[in-house]
């Protein structure tokens, strides 16, 4: 095709738009400068064609484009419609914690003392003759977390007895550190930053493989949402609670919107632990909600960048970060 002709096409300013490509036209109509009508020769029958296949096209990208957004739009309203109703919730209670600072005082120390009592739940759990699972002696070394990884590509499920023994442990790890935690890269000289895997056990595994294992040499930060929608929470979450306990200055974990227990109660979590626990699944779930509460928000690198699971509020002093 001559693309003489076709440039032609996109320098004229039509007036006549032709609608059909079953007759041949007597001219094309446009105007020059001075608004005198000029008379261009006939478009050909297969320019005709191809441009409106391409007016066809292009329509349907739009139409295509706009059902994408409308669609999406209603996606976000649904998904972050029950938090801003929780976020609502916890500024409620929040104020009148506030307004209340002796009675919170007595009621947090009564939490304490229950907290207390139910570390020692899992020795109320016995281990049956017939498992033969993973097994977790602490402190945690590589080749246990290794094994730990075999088993779950596996499909076996840690002991109840053994997962709160562990999250007993994370507990008492992540209650030891501030709700901004520092990290460098000066030592490693790379970072790897991993967010919402939301209980994606195959996930997890392959940014492992593609990046290596962690260590001191090949440091993570895990920036929340690690629970909740997939179906492998439970494996995702002691795996990245016994990397933490190996590698407390290599491994950092953030908490999100999703180490919640009533999202967890929400979004499938719950449902995970009942599935996989029965019975010890209550136990299960306090022991995890446990952890959640005292999980860090924020994750510092270089003291030049910030890294945190819902982002900054507009009117947060980042000096005071």
């Amino acid at each position: 095709m001559d693309r003489s002709l076709i440039q032609s096409m996109y320098n004229l300013n039509t007036s006549v738009a032709l609608q059909t490509i079953d007759h041949e036209p007597v001219a094309v109509c446009s105007t020059n400068e001075n608004n005198i009508p000029v008379i261009k020769r006939p478009l050909p029958k297969q320019l005709r064609a191809t441009l409106l296949i391409q007016r066809w096209f292009r329509r349907w990208r739009a139409e295509l484009e706009i059902r994408r957004r409308c669609t999406w739009t209603i996606f976000q309203t649904m998904e972050y419609a029950s938090e801003n109703e929780q976020l609502k919730l916890y500024n409620f209670f929040n104020e009148i914690i506030s307004s209340l600072p002796e009675a919170f005082n007595t009621v947090q120390n009564g939490m304490d003392n229950d907290e207390s009592s139910e570390e020692n739940h899992h020795k109320e759990i016995p281990i049956e003759s017939k498992y033969f699972g993973p097994v977790l002696i602490f402190p945690l070394d590589i080749d246990q977390i290794t094994n730990l990884i075999k088993s779950f590509k596996n499909k076996e499920v840690l002991h109840a007895r053994y997962l709160i023994l562990l999250l007993n442990e994370a507990k008492h790890h992540f209650k030891k550190i501030e709700n901004t935690q520092h990290t460098v890269t000066s030592i490693a000289g790379k970072l790897t930053i991993v967010g919402d895997l939301h209980g994606s056990l195959d996930d997890l595994l392959m940014i492992f493989f593609k990046n290596g294992l962690p260590s001191h040499d090949n440091p993570y930060i895990i920036n929340g949402d690690f629970v909740d929608r997939g179906k492998s929470s439970v494996e995702v979450s002691v795996i990245l609670f016994s990397l933490s306990l190996l590698y407390p200055h290599s491994f950092l974990v953030n908490r999100g919107n999703h180490e919640d227990y009533m999202m967890n109660k929400r979004y499938g979590f719950t449902t995970e632990l009942v599935s996989k626990y029965g019975v010890h699944a209550n136990k299960v779930s306090k022991a995890f909600e446990r952890v959640f509460t005292v999980l860090p928000l924020v994750t510092v690198i270089d003291n030049s960048v910030v890294v945190c699971h819902g982002g900054i509020s507009d009117i947060t002093d980042l000096e005071v970060i």
